[in-house]
């Protein structure tokens, strides 16, 4: 078997992006934009202002501008609402999340003068008038590059450009509506930002705020007797609601446990690595105890019983990520025993999640030192396909902002009254954690499993392991019994020890050890397609499958941090054969991004694009020749030249703003080698900002893998191109990885 490698040095640059003008405004050539839709705009905007009327609530007014489709950061407002228009974005969601993003269409909402709004009607009217006057009610895209200076006598070139173009992304203004609210149980709601704090608004409206359980200035949870309140006083303030995520309950799963007292010989705890787990009570008798570190956070004076149910979800699941292998010697993944720290962050059954959030925020900020944390809890409802719950949010906030920790979180199970499909409940919609799902023995979908996506676009869950079946069950250690178990709770503490083994015990960084968590669930046989129930699929048992590379392939990271707009390299030296590269590739992407909650839709703030594949030379008349990269998936965001790519195409085809990508060639039998081109593969990560922010250095992993069609194994002739081309190239050591850490870890008695 191969060596797992680390590409760095001088051939990886950093550069800042290359900024080109943007030019005149413009829209697609054949599209055309009339005289009559502008005076409708205008219309709708001056019949918005009119319901303005009379509130004195607040200063601004909120709009919402329902674009025509899923539009990029270059189509959206640019003129009508002023340069700064960005900053006045208050929310984002889709007309329609159910479907495929190139078919739906964004609705932005903006906070905004009376002012603003009277000047973009005016701009709207003048430019409605020109088009009458000169291009009889209509321009097209064609004509729109034929306007000169001085063609238009009432209103400046850039202007009418500006304002067609704008126009043209805008379907319609309309008032802010709440959308759906499910007035059954209680939900998360969300206001939007004004000058004025939220809390003074809703007194001023007669809503007594005392009755509302507040999370932070924007956010309330509101029982269904006030969600009608709400919705009767003040609808236009409502940006989005979502279940209450503070109704998090255990799975709904089928526990047998044997009567008779349980005991197993287990070793003492040494040196191995810790692993947080946030989870219910933990029974301090167990024969694993001495491995656990136990707090509770509880409050005592809201404990129901201390009951053994009240002690079993939490045991149960420490058991597997303390003595998993033992208790299931045929899921011996080879990674050992770890130690636990356990935190009791909820009561069995029904809680309150903002008790459970605070318990969860307290044990990860104060124990700093822990890495990977496993959460097994989840709420029973499904997750809103416009928002992402808060408690999610909270843990990619965590996530973006220590560079160390990662969440491994359980998809949550069905309850058994439903027999139809389910998505996935809260945390699971987190997007920086790695969410894990169950999956039966041969990979299939289990028929307690629920599904994603997260936005009705992110990838969740990410990946999935064996987590028992009735017919099939896992072994856990209760109090006092072995039980036979199943559920995605269950799943995740696989998970959990293998993040935690390779952040540990071979040195990765979580950005790598998720990388390649994903790729050791991908097959070259079958498309590199996440499944809305089982991610990316399957992760091997055995840490070896995921640590080994076949003789017949090369697998390398290139990894770090992201401090300008780009990182790239044209010198990747793959040897050639027979003047030809006889490869299939793959690379799969992975980092943690902030995020904005309050920004609906448009969540993650930093998009990372991936391009990959041979490096190729045009011809450029009287330039010089163009050097860049032949993507494996025909992705050219970012090339030179004014490129046809719709927001909505990108995001479906190449993942766009998610913080996981995967390109990969597909393995058919009739693969045939490729011309070598530059003689060189290449690689190209692009940053974009969401909001123009500078969001600071993001620390990123690509891990690129090529395998040899022909059988033959090459790495030794890789290694030593990289090394003559200036790559610094570690190959990644598992034994000789393990016993430093152990030597490390050893505590060095010395004599007095």
């Amino acid at each position: 078997m191969n060596k797992l490698l680390r590409l760095s040095g001088t051939p990886l640059l950093q550069t800042p992006k290359r900024v080109n003008g943007m030019g005149p405004a413009t829209i697609p050539t054949k599209e055309v934009v009339s005289s009559e839709h502008l005076k409708n705009l205008a219309a709708q905007l001056k019949e918005i202002l009119q319901k303005w009327k009379g509130c004195d609530l607040f200063e601004g007014k909120l709009v919402d501008v329902v674009h025509t489709k899923v539009v990029a950061k270059s189509n959206r407002l640019s003129y009508l609402f002023g340069k700064e228009a960005e900053k006045q974005i208050r929310g984002a969601r889709y007309k329609a999340p159910e479907q495929l993003k190139e078919k739906t269409q964004h609705i932005i909402t903006y906070y905004l003068t009376e002012k603003t709004l009277n000047r973009a009607a005016v701009s709207l009217l003048q430019t409605a008038e020109a088009l009458d006057e000169a291009f009889e009610g209509s321009i097209s895209g064609e004509e729109m590059n034929t306007v000169l200076t001085g063609s238009l006598t009432k209103i400046s070139v850039s202007k009418f450009r500006a304002v067609v173009k704008d126009s043209f992304y805008i379907e319609s203004f309309s008032f802010p509506s709440p959308g759906e609210i499910d007035f059954k149980t209680p939900q998360v709601i969300n206001f939007y930002r004004t000058e004025q704090s939220t809390a003074s608004i809703l007194e001023r409206s007669g809503i007594d705020t005392r009755r509302l359980e507040k999370l932070d200035d924007f956010t309330y949870i509101a029982a269904p007797e006030e969600l009608q309140t709400l919705v009767e006083k003040v609808p236009f303030l409502i940006s989005m609601s979502c279940s209450d995520f503070s109704r998090l309950e255990l799975e709904d799963v089928e526990e047998d446990c044997e009567a008779d007292l349980f005991r197993k010989p287990i070793p003492e705890p040494l040196f191995e690595p810790e692993i947080g787990v946030l989870d219910t009570q933990f029974d301090e008798r167990v024969y694993f105890s001495k491995w656990v570190k136990y707090k509770n956070l509880i409050d005592k004076n809201i404990l129901p019983t201390s009951s053994y149910e009240e002690f079993e979800h939490g045991t149960q699941v420490t058991s597997l990520i303390v003595d998993g292998p033992s208790l299931n010697p045929e899921l011996d993944d080879g990674c050992g025993r770890f130690r636990v720290r356990h935190f009791a962050v909820a009561p069995k059954g029904v809680g309150s999640g903002v008790t459970i959030l605070r318990n969860i925020l307290k044990a990860v900020e104060e124990n700093p030192e822990i890495k990977v944390w496993n959460l097994s809890l989840g709420s029973r409802t499904q997750i809103s396909q416009n928002t992402i719950s808060y408690i999610a949010a909270e843990l990619d906030r965590l996530q973006a902002n220590r560079k160390d920790l990662v969440f491994v979180v359980a998809a949550t199970n069905k309850p058994r009254r439903i027999l139809g499909d389910m998505f996935i409940g809260s945390p699971a919609d987190s997007i920086n954690s790695i969410v894990v799902n169950s999956c039966t023995r041969t990979g299939s979908v289990t028929d307690y499993s629920r599904h994603g996506p997260v936005l009705s676009f992110f990838t969740k869950p990410d990946i999935c392991t064996f987590g028992g079946e009735k017919k099939d069950p896992l072994k856990t250690s209760g109090l006092y019994s072995e039980c036979n178990n199943y559920g995605t709770s269950f799943a995740a503490p696989w998970i959990a020890r293998k993040m935690a083994y390779l952040m540990h015990m071979i040195g990765l960084s979580r950005e790598e050890a998720k990388a390649l968590l994903i790729d050791s669930a991908l097959r070259w046989e079958r498309p590199a397609v996440p499944d809305s129930h089982l991610g990316f699929g399957r992760v091997p048992v055995k840490i070896d499958d995921i640590l080994s590379v076949k003789n017949n392939e090369i697998k390398f990271f290139v990894s770090g941090l992201l401090t300008e707009n780009q990182i790239q390299t044209h010198t990747i030296p793959v040897p050639v054969i027979n003047d030809k590269f006889p490869y299939l590739s793959r690379a799969v992407l992975a980092y943690f991004p902030k995020c904005n909650r309050m920004m609906g839709v448009d969540y993650t703030e930093t998009e990372l694009d991936l391009h990959f594949g041979r490096v190729v030379r045009t011809k450029v008349k009287n330039k010089p020749d163009r050097i860049s990269i032949e993507t494996v998936n025909d992705n050219h965001q970012g090339d030179p030249g004014k490129l046809n790519l719709g927001e909505g195409k990108v995001r479906d085809k190449f993942r766009k703003w998610d913080n996981v990508k995967v390109i990969s060639e597909l393995l058919t039998g009739g693969n045939r080698s490729k011309k070598t081109a530059e003689g060189n593969y290449g690689l190209k990560i692009m940053r974009i900002e969401r909001r123009n922010v500078d969001a600071g250095a993001i620390p990123f992993a690509a891990l690129i893998t090529l395998k040899n069609l022909n059988g033959a194994n090459v790495i030794s002739s890789f290694i030593k191109n990289c090394q003559v081309v200036g790559w610094m190239v570690q190959q990644i050591d598992v034994q000789a990885s393990v016993r430093f850490f152990e030597e490390a870890e050893e505590e060095v008695e010395f004599d007095s």
